[in-house]
């Protein structure tokens, strides 16, 4: 009996280690779960507050204010500047107009001979329209000249807006347009140089007229009465007449 006793007892006790070392694992695995949960929340934490950061970065990217309209240069260039459009002729080996018409233009081609200032020029269009009665005009040229010691050189390439507005000349002043722009040019020490520009910008259904003089700043007008100066001169110019290349 005493023995069934203590057979008992001890597998009561074992049962009870088993148990114990079981609880033991069971919290280690507990406390290893937990921590992971605890790391994970942390780069949770940590992700939340980047996006928090780059949001708050991008919110305010967007808050800055736009430039202010009165500081920008609303005429930064000249608007009849015809970089691109008119003709880029090499002129190596002309010493004379009449060669560069000879063997530099092609076939369809326009060129004439002009005074604008006190310079006489040749202009070279890339291609010429009957402006009526068999008057052929053009919206841009390439402007030459003879320096002070004979030798040909560029002064600058033009354009106007369309073929409304053909190159003209109103004593000796060179007149470039457009619907919405006027630009008044002569030569002076070699180079093209604006005498008058006007132009107008629309916007939220008001237009707004500028006027710029050589050697200012534009300035906005009260009205358009500096705008239609310009245009009534037009009226008076002389529409310069071209020469086309490969007509016989």
């Amino acid at each position: 009996m005493k023995k069934k006793v203590l057979v008992l007892i001890l597998t009561a006790a074992l049962l009870a280690m088993v148990g114990c070392g079981n609880q033991g694992n069971t919290q280690s695995e507990n406390g290893t779960d937990a921590t992971e949960q605890k790391v994970d929340k942390t780069k949770v934490e940590e992700a939340s507050t980047d996006t928090k950061a780059e949001e708050t970065a991008d919110a305010e990217e967007e808050k800055t204010p736009a430039e202010d309209p009165d500081d920008i240069d609303v005429e930064s260039e000249f608007l009849n500047d015809g970089t691109g459009i008119a003709p880029d002729i090499d002129i190596s080996g002309c010493d004379t107009f009449t060669q560069i018409v000879d063997r530099k233009l092609e076939p369809g081609m326009g060129y004439a001979n002009a005074k604008i200032g006190d310079e006489d020029v040749l202009l070279v269009a890339s291609g010429c329209y009957d402006w009526g009665g068999g008057q052929m005009v053009a919206i841009d040229a390439t402007i030459f000249r003879y320096d002070k010691d004979g030798a040909i050189e560029e002064v600058a390439k033009v354009t106007c807006g369309g073929t409304a507005y053909p190159l003209t000349l109103n004593n000796d002043i060179l007149y470039c347009g457009a619907n919405h722009w006027m630009v008044k040019d002569t030569i002076k020490d070699g180079k093209l140089s604006m005498v008058e520009q006007v132009n107008v910008e629309y916007g939220e259904g008001e237009a707004t007229y500028y006027y710029t003089e050589a050697g200012l700043e534009p300035i906005v007008c009260e009205d358009d009465s500096e705008f239609n100066q310009l245009y009534t001169e037009l009226e008076d110019a002389t529409v310069i007449e071209f020469s086309v290349v490969g007509d016989v």
